[in-house]
């Protein structure tokens, strides 16, 4: 099925031993996150942007039961968008809703965390 077996399998950061490659695979991820403006205020910038909108969302949405799923997804996606592209999406925006829906079904159910483990 695999072109590895299962012992060649990378165990990534968190399943991986503690040891020479542990550390440097940290070292990367934590770079690569800084890089990208973890741990930084500019990236608050966008998270509360974001969540004014989700807000707004939600507020629309009131009066009446709803499965937040779909917002939440949506204020996650917009927020790495504005850090990567600069561009952030109107929730009915209908290429933003396609792209979203395209994404979920490549994706599938069985994927995720508890899914890989």
């Amino acid at each position: 099925m695999y072109p590895w077996s299962h012992t060649d399998v990378p165990a990534g950061v968190v399943f991986a031993p503690y040891g020479p490659e542990w550390r440097e695979q940290r070292r990367f991820s934590l770079s690569t996150m800084r890089d990208f403006g973890l741990g930084k205020k500019s990236l608050e910038q966008w998270v509360t942007e974001e969540a004014g909108h989700l807000c707004d969302a939600l507020a629309k949405e009131s009066g009446h039961p709803f499965n937040p799923i779909a917002l939440l997804n949506k204020g996650v996606c917009n927020v790495i968008s504005s850090l990567i592209y600069a561009h952030r999406f109107e929730y009915e925006d209908p290429f933003f809703n396609r792209l979203l829906k395209t994404l979920q079904e490549s994706l599938g159910e069985d994927t995720g965390f508890l899914a890989e483990v």
